[in-house]
């Protein structure tokens, strides 16, 4: 017996000692990005990348995380609102969409004090063609770089508009990334205004805070933006647009092959010792 504790004492230290390494190097994450305007169905992409976490020095709180990995993806959900179709020609919304390299920080179980992810592409509005085709939409940009004022997008903050030259014009307010609460108001087909919500999270192994920076650590930032609209169905017409981007760290392969190994011993020392 003690022979057979000392065994599991030295496989568990040795997959201890296993991560430590690992996480001095950049962790592998899966990750989800979702946005959700006003009714309509979700867009969704599930990916993967590399992030280095505590400028790769790992452990305890995720203080930074920098993703090294942009993303890119193109997403389209259709209109089926008959006062938006008819009235005003939009048949769908087409997302074209690459997530640049970013760093967040200030982590820690609280809300970042920065989370710089840009997000760079086109909202495509489009108008009677489903297909969106050239001359068919409106475009509508995630990202508008710095010149004589802050620069502005998604995930960032500040107002971007398309439109507004005797037809349709959408405007959106944008907020920076936060762990926090996201908030923004939707209005209804019947004039009610409701808020909707979503929330940002970070934990680690055991839904432990103090080890987000180990792999299973989960952190999860989410940005409201709030749409307003010039369309006949109601002037100023209210939507709400909530974006959501999660990061999962995944152990590497060969610490699971380590405690697979481990455990697959101590069964076979098991049976070994039953039968005597």
């Amino acid at each position: 017996m003690k022979r057979l504790l000392l065994l599991v004492a030295c496989t568990l230290a040795g997959a201890l000692a296993f991560g430590s390494v690992a996480q001095a190097a950049p962790l592998k994450w899966h990750g989800t990005s979702i946005s959700h305007i006003g009714t309509l169905p979700e867009i969704r992409y599930v990916g993967s990348g590399i992030s280095t976490v505590n400028g790769s020095t790992g452990y305890g709180h995720l203080n930074q995380v920098f993703n090294v990995d942009p993303f890119i993806f193109t997403a389209q959900v259709p209109v089926t609102d008959p006062e938006v179709t008819q009235a005003n020609g939009i048949v769908a919304i087409r997302a074209t969409v690459t997530g640049g390299s970013g760093i967040a920080t200030g982590i820690s179980g609280g809300p970042p004090v920065n989370a710089n992810f840009k997000t760079y592409g086109f909202t495509k509005v489009c108008l009677y063609d489903p297909n969106c085709n050239p001359g068919g939409f409106l475009p509508l940009t995630l990202y508008q770089h710095a010149t004589t004022s802050a620069e502005k997008g998604l995930g960032i903050g500040g107002l971007l508009s398309i439109g507004g030259f005797g037809g349709i014009r959408i405007s959106v307010i944008n907020n920076p990334w936060t762990l926090g609460n996201a908030a923004a108001v939707d209005e209804t087909d019947g004039g009610n205004f409701v808020n909707l919500t979503t929330n940002g999270y970070v934990h680690g192994p055991a839904s432990l805070t103090s080890s987000t920076a180990k792999p299973s650590g989960v952190v999860q930032f989410v940005t409201p933006s709030q749409i307003t609209t010039n369309l006949t169905a109601g002037s100023a017409s209210l939507q709400a647009s909530l974006n959501s981007i999660r990061f999962h760290f995944i152990p590497e392969p060969g610490m699971l092959l380590l405690i697979g190994s481990g455990v697959a011993g101590l069964i076979l020392i098991g049976r070994a010792r039953s039968r005597k």
